[in-house]
């Protein structure tokens, strides 16, 4: 799949909460799409979120849920958190 070389291919190590929000600008993505977004939530690393948004658990995942987007033609953008006290 997808998602899993994307997770191999990537070396990036960071711990940090990313938000990816992705738009297909009025078309749905394809079951594709939403198969791989899901091994990556299967693996624990993301969980979805609001329609076209999916918090991930490091940047790896971040970069792998945003070249899995990327591939299907999605506008994607991510954020990292940082939590304010």
């Amino acid at each position: 799949s997808l998602a899993d070389r994307y997770l191999n291919e990537l070396d990036v190590q960071d711990g940090g909460t990313y938000i990816v929000m992705y738009t297909a600008h009025g078309k749905k993505p394809p079951k594709e799409f939403y198969r791989n977004l899901d091994r990556i939530v299967a693996y624990g690393l993301a969980e979805r979120h609001a329609h076209g948004s999916v918090i991930c658990r490091g940047r790896r995942a971040a970069e792998a849920v945003r070249r899995i987007a990327e591939h299907y033609s999605l506008t994607v953008r991510v954020f990292k958190v940082v939590e304010v006290t």
